[in-house]
């Protein structure tokens, strides 16, 4: 078991006295062994599915707000003024 560079070229070597295409048939293996499909499993475009990630979004959707008169905000300091 290769648990340390010694211990991997000693299996690596093991391997491949056994089997000289060892390394070719795992990889081949590899290659062959995907999903055969695009992104989304090819059955979506990204673009398509970008927009439904983003409707379905948890994050709660900006409000706008009102924006305050400064009529509030000018009584407030005018009643400042004379009380103190």
């Amino acid at each position: 078991m290769a648990g340390n560079i010694t211990g991997g070229k000693k299996t690596a070597s093991k391997l491949l006295k056994e089997n000289p295409n060892y390394y070719k048939i795992i990889g081949s293996k590899g290659g062959k062994n995907g999903t055969g499909h695009a992104f989304a499993h090819g059955k979506i475009d990204p673009s398509v599915a970008g927009k439904r990630g983003g409707e379905l979004s948890k994050r709660t959707a900006k409000i706008a707000t009102e924006t305050v008169s400064e009529e509030p905000k000018a009584r407030f300091l005018l009643w400042k003024r004379f009380v103190g």
